[in-house]
């Protein structure tokens, strides 16, 4: 196959070795993760080699797995890999639960479901010989050794296993739905079958000889050998490929995707674009610029996308406003010497120039203008991004932001440790976190979101050996292999210190970790019954409250009960019912909730 089109071959990574060294390396795309882990050793000095045992992704919260070529993993040029100095476990996480992976047994934690949500617990059956979890936004999907599958979540979203399902080899997901290819070749689906979950007309021709799977939001798109591509799922988010289905018969490579839009990169140098065209489903106006050399890479928004072309230019289709239009930006990449990175945000990208400056583009105000910050911009080494602000880290350690205040650009709190000497940069959805060379951790940003870490801190002392960083929270594993994670989910640890199974109305004082961030403790006094809260021992924000030994706690009322989103929901014995603002629900409802582990809850912000 010629290089004068479709996709570059090579792909251009950076590996950070925190606390140790920064190593730049050009890898074949088909190379898989020994043959990566092997040209990683080499960069660098002897002594340091045997500390890299694990690659990780800056997209999911995964250490790269062997089996897969570079590019189907989801490398990217410009990715900053990191490899921690001591192994870290696998994380896959839901909107509010976690799942850590640790040779081949799954533990799992966090927030407890709402009344009323059909949910499937985890079972036994996670404790060995699982190889790789697999989540969206409400359900967990593991894949055993021996092929079969085991989930857990939102069962109208895929948290229940599907029947007479084996020989799976790999995952695959969208918002709402799981497919599994398994490995004679055909397809698997389940969960919402408006987002996938059912391949309706498409399943005769998932039967056999699918390679990969690629997702929208709401739609899969599967790679099948020779090149074929069949889609299935929501229409206006890709499932529909009839506009273009002659042209994706054959040849595809590789397929990039938005939240609601496909992007075929076929061998003979065309490019394919479908689903909504307001996010990037159309890419005619581009197509002669895209065939003229081979691309090196394609970024994405949630509705554009961006080609970092062979020789350094750059292009752009879809959404004009959040990222699709590079007018004015693309001659001035050029005039600094063409493109080295692209990191991409919710409605803007930012690029680093050969020149080691930086160029943005789409929603001013989300990350798409940089201009005020272009004398510090410069001897930039990475970009990192929330949904609507970036981070950009000099060569000396320097982090400069911009972009939404309250999704990080603003620094005001922390600038001083954002001077110099940071080694390394995550972020949610909404806020960013930072080690310093020496494993001090700062973070900023909206604090529901990770932008606090003081609760954290103080469980974090004998040193944080990586931070996992998922859409609205982050995990930082410790030298001591502890779990500790604040953001969305409150303050958690992993393992859970053991709950208090009731309360002493005799104790002296009593200690309550609230597990919900923007958290209100509540007592009522004895003479209570009627589901009023009587008393606010702890503000927001608390992750530690000591109950003093003047309050009193009736002996025969169950604890608060936890949950996001949920205000003033008390249960009492004696009235065999719990309210929420003034709703009764039964005895048998509040002993199914399982009440009795509650300790705390959060208000309606």
């Amino acid at each position: 196959m010629s290089t004068s089109c479709g996709l570059d071959p090579i792909i251009d990574l950076q590996v950070n070795l925190p606390g140790l060294a920064v190593v730049q390396i050009s890898v074949d795309q088909k190379e898989d993760l020994p043959a990566l882990l092997r040209i990683t050793k080499t960069a660098i000095l002897p002594r340091d080699r045997d500390k890299v045992s694990q690659l990780i992704s800056p997209r999911g919260a995964r250490p790269l797995r062997p089996g897969l070529s570079l590019r189907r993993a989801g490398l990217r040029c410009g990715d900053v890999l990191v490899a921690p100095q001591m192994p870290v476990p696998e994380l896959a996480v839901t909107s509010g639960s976690f799942a850590a992976l640790r040779a081949g047994s799954v533990t799992t934690w966090g927030r407890d479901p709402k009344p009323g949500d059909d949910v499937v617990e985890s079972g036994e059956d996670l404790q060995s010989g699982v190889v790789e979890i697999t989540a969206h936004v409400s359900a967990f999907a593991a894949l055993k050794a021996d092929g079969t599958v085991t989930c857990w979540g939102s069962a109208a979203t895929g948290g229940r296993t599907p029947r007479q399902i084996s020989q799976v080899k790999r995952i695959f997901h969208t918002d709402r739905a799981f497919a599994a290819l398994c490995n004679d070749g055909s397809v698997v689906c389940w969960g919402d079958q408006l987002c996938g979950g059912d391949p309706g007309e498409a399943a005769k021709e998932l039967q056999s000889e699918v390679e990969f799977i690629f997702s929208s939001s709401r739609a899969f798109a599967a790679l099948k050998r020779g090149g074929a591509v069949v889609t299935w799922g929501e229409g206006l988010s890709g499932g529909n490929c009839g506009s273009v289905a002659d042209q994706l018969r054959e040849g595809v490579q590789h397929i990039y995707s938005t939240q609601g839009a496909f992007v075929a990169i076929k061998e003979d140098g065309d490019v394919v674009a479908w689903g909504s065209s307001v996010d990037g489903g159309d890419a005619s106006r581009v197509a002669s610029e895209l065939r003229r050399q081979a691309i090196r890479d394609v970024y994405t928004t949630a509705s554009a996308f961006a080609a970092f072309m062979k020789d350094g230019s750059l292009v752009t289709w879809g959404n004009a406003r959040n990222g699709g239009s590079s007018i004015g930006v693309a001659p001035e990449v050029l005039r600094r010497g063409g493109l080295r990175s692209i990191a991409a945000a919710e409605a803007a990208f930012a690029a680093i120039c050969a020149d080691g400056s930086v160029v943005a583009w789409g929603v001013p105000e989300w990350g798409g203008r940089c201009t005020s910050f272009c004398e510090r911009l410069t001897e930039v080494r990475f970009l990192s991004a929330t949904r609507r602000a970036f981070a950009a880290q000099r060569v000396d350690g320097a982090v400069i932001c911009w972009g939404d205040a309250g999704s990080g650009a603003n620094t005001e709190q922390v600038q001083g440790q954002l001077q110099c000497d940071i080694g390394i940069v995550f972020s949610t959805a909404r806020a960013f976190a930072a080690l310093s060379l020496e494993g001090e951790l700062v973070a900023w940003g909206s604090p529901g979101d990770g932008g606090d870490c003081a609760a954290a801190r103080p469980l974090l002392t004998s040193g944080v050996r990586h931070i996992y960083a998922t859409d609205g929270s982050f995990m930082a594993f410790t030298a001591e292999d502890a779990g500790v994670a604040w953001g969305d989910v409150g303050l958690r640890q992993h393992p859970e210190p053991e709950a208090e199974e009731s309360f002493d109305a005799e104790a002296d004082a009593m200690l309550l970790v609230c597990l919900e961030f923007r958290s209100f403790l509540y007592a009522l006094p004895d003479d209570s019954d009627d589901g009023r809260e009587a008393s606010i021992l702890a503000g927001p924000n608390d992750a530690l409250v000591q109950v003093p030994p003047p309050v009193q706690f009736a002996s025969n009322w169950w604890r608060m009960l936890t949950y996001a989103g949920y205000s003033n929901w008390v249960a009492t014995e004696d009235t065999e019912s719990f309210t929420r603002q003034g709703r009764y629900v039964p005895l048998p409802l509040m002993q199914e909730l399982n009440l009795h582990k509650i300790v705390c809850f959060s208000t309606e912000l």
